[in-house]
Order: C-alpha cells, then structure tokens, then sequence
C-alpha cells in the first residue's frame, strides 16, 4: 500500500454518533518503515461543553474499566469541542491524500464524520479513503488460520495503556502492519 496512512482513535461517552467525544489521537504512517511520521492527541475540555450527550452505560463502563484514566483525560483537555474538531482535520490536511484508518467500520471514522457535519466541518477524508483496522485483522485470520485473539497477542504492549487513544493508535498501526504482512505472505 503506498501513500500516507492515519490511523485514528477516539474515546466518548457513549456508542451513538451524536455522544461527546472527549479525546482524539491520530498517527501518521506508511507501510514501507516502522516510523510513525507524525502524531496529534487532542483533548475536550468537557468545562466547555453545554450540553454533554453522555450514555449511562459507558459512563459506568468507564468507571469500572479505568476511572482514573478517564479523570486523567478530562482534567488535560484544554481545547473546545470545535477547536478540537478543527485541529483534527488541520492536521490531515497536511498530508497528500491519506487513508483514514478506523477500529470499526462504523465507530471512529464515522463519529468524527458525524461530529464534522453536525459543526459545519468537511470531512477531510475522500470518501474512497476510508480504512477498517477490523476488516484487515479478519482477513488475516482467515487467510492464516489464526485467530484473531492470536493475532492481536502478537503485537501487545504491556506499556500501553488501554483506551488512552493515543496508545489505541500506536497498538493499531502495529496490529494493521502486522495484519498486511500476514496477508501479503500468503
């Protein structure tokens, strides 16, 4: 694949496109070296925000996963929602082009789609651009005969930490780079 590659990760308070998200992480990178090119992790100050669409059941997924994570982000957001919104789709504009890479084919890329539009933002991402870090594990595992739990184990850091975005990223570009070399082997 050649051309630039962002993956993204974002973390909300809830699972339907109209929640808050309060932090999105995005990396830059090819597949032809191990360098991640470059890196943005933005933060919501939620002080900001007038009227928070939060889902019950993950606020209380939040609480018993990580609840000091999720403090530890919201007392570093420092941006509004639209200024956070804005400085993600500034720093994709910096690259020629780029796939846009999700966990979930209807999850990152299609929240900050959503949350794009509901703010009067184009979406940076030429529709054909759009990239599923789900779908690449799922065709390596059939294509390998491993599972995709297999799979993902192989490329675990214990370092990182789980549901920060920008960690989610970093894990994800490992996993998709992992994924297409399965898939170019066979």
């Amino acid at each position: 694949m050649k051309g630039i590659q962002i993956m993204t990760d974002i973390e909300t308070l809830g699972i339907d496109s109209d929640t808050t998200i309060f932090q999105i992480a995005a990396a830059a990178f090819t597949f032809d070296n191990d360098e991640i090119i470059d890196q943005i992790d933005l933060k919501l100050d939620i002080s900001t925000v007038d009227k928070m669409i939060v889902n019950g059941s993950t606020l209380k997924w939040w609480m018993e996963t990580d609840a000091e994570l999720l403090k530890q982000l919201f007392e570093e957001g420092n941006l509004t929602e639209i200024e956070m919104l804005q400085s993600f789709v500034d720093w994709v504009n910096k690259f020629d082009k780029p796939r846009l890479w999700g966990n979930g084919i209807i999850f990152d890329n299609r929240f900050i789609m959503d949350k794009l539009q509901q703010n009067g933002i184009k979406y940076p991402i030429y529709y054909k651009h759009d990239r599923d870090v789900r779908t690449i594990l799922a065709i390596a595992a059939d294509v390998s005969g491993l599972s995709e739990r297999e799979i993902s184990k192989q490329i675990e850091d214990e370092n990182e930490r789980a549901h920060n975005a920008i960690d989610d990223v970093t894990k994800q570009i490992r996993l998709v780079k992992h994924c297409y070399n399965i898939i170019k082997s066979c």
